[in-house]
């Protein structure tokens, strides 16, 4: 994640693709429009050293790849009234959350238009609040459906909102990373254990699309914070 040494609250409108995928600086993406007019991209973007808050507006059906930084966990969730969508072949439903991982490529498929909210914060700065941040070969890039997306949503919505100093406020930087916390144990305890539903499919199925289900490593992917130090 390329870091700035204060704080930013920036604003970007793209009449093409090319300049959207480009919006996000030290990512890595490619988007490719899926049908015919005239593109309109937004972008808004709160960032401080480390982390991230951003909105992101696509009024057409797009095909995309898209990685974060190394080093950097996005947490993201689409707003109500989003077309349906697909993240590596996974259904990404209004309820759905979705997790990336940094120097990771996903593919993402939005069948309309499309508005999103995510969190990026990379290693270093997760260390300095304290957070342990799991490896990022045992954080599965996927959608999956969370209870509290609605909870998560709000949140990310009021720091876009308000004043990009917020970001500097333990008072309200701290509670926000412990939503992402809850929401990457969730996605990796999915993975590890999928729905009753998913279960049954698998065994319903071939042994060869049956090995996608195996459980993933999970030793040490809980992330926690410490005891701020006192003094």
């Amino acid at each position: 994640m390329v870091e700035p040494k204060t704080l930013l609250l920036d604003t970007d409108i793209a009449e093409d693709v090319w300049e959207q995928e480009k919006a996000l600086v030290g990512w890595t993406q490619h988007y490719r429009q899926l049908q015919p007019g005239r593109f309109l991209g937004r972008l808004k973007e709160v960032v401080a050293p480390g982390i991230s808050v951003f909105r992101e507006d696509t009024n057409l059906r797009l095909h995309q790849h898209t990685a974060p930084p190394p080093d950097t966990l996005v947490v993201a969730v689409p707003l109500p009234g989003s077309a349906p969508a697909r993240l590596d072949g996974r259904p990404v439903g209004e309820n759905e959350v979705l997790l990336l991982r940094g120097g990771t490529l996903s593919e993402f498929l939005c069948n309309g238009p499309m508005s999103v909210l995510a969190l990026a914060i990379d290693r270093r700065r997760a260390e300095q609040l304290r957070v342990t941040v799991p490896d990022a070969a045992e954080v599965p890039a996927s959608s999956f459906s969370y209870a509290r997306a609605g909870e998560l949503r709000a949140v990310l919505q009021c720091v876009l909102a308000a004043s990009p100093v917020l970001l500097e406020q333990s008072e309200v930087l701290l509670p926000l990373l412990d939503q992402c916390v809850s929401v990457v144990e969730a996605g990796i305890m999915q993975a590890v254990r999928p729905p009753p539903s998913v279960i049954r499919s698998a065994r319903n199925s071939s042994a060869s699309s049956a090995t996608m289900w195996r459980p993933i490593r999970t030793t040490g992917c809980r992330w926690r914070r410490w005891p701020r130090p006192s003094g």
